[in-house]
C-alpha cells in the first residue's frame, strides 16, 4: 500500500485506478458471459461476493448475502451499480486495510 495514501480517505476510484485497466484489458463480451455463472455461484454459496468493472468506476454485482448476513438493504444490494461506495461506507475502520490490500 502506498504509504502516502490514508487508509481511512482511500476512495473505491483511486483503488480501482491502482489497477491500471485499459480499454485494451477490457472484454465485455467474455465478462457478460461469465456473469451469470458468478451470480448462480453467489446463489449456491453462503459466501458474500462482490464484482467491480474498475474500467467504469463501478461495482457490477453484490450477492444476496450481503443482506442476510450483514442486513443491508436488499434493494441497495440489488441495485449495487447505482449505490456507488454502499460496501465502502459499511466496512469496520480496523478491516479497511486488509480490503485494500485484497482488493489490489
Amino acid at each position: 500500500m502506498n504509504p502516502t495514501m490514508s487508509v481511512k480517505n482511500t476512495t473505491p476510484q483511486e483503488l480501482w485506478s491502482r489497477q491500471r485497466i485499459s480499454s485494451l484489458d477490457v472484454d465485455y463480451d467474455f465478462w457478460n458471459a461469465k456473469r451469470e455463472v458468478i451470480q448462480s455461484f453467489a446463489q449456491m454459496s453462503k459466501s458474500c461476493i462482490f464484482t467491480v468493472d474498475v474500467f467504469k468506476g463501478r461495482y457490477d454485482f453484490a450477492s444476496e448475502n450481503f443482506s442476510q448476513l450483514f442486513g443491508y438493504d436488499p434493494l441497495c444490494i440489488s441495485n449495487i451499480r447505482q449505490e456507488g461506495d454502499l460496501l465502502e461506507e459499511r466496512i469496520h475502520p480496523d478491516d479497511r486495510a486488509q480490503l485494500l490490500d485484497y482488493q489490489v
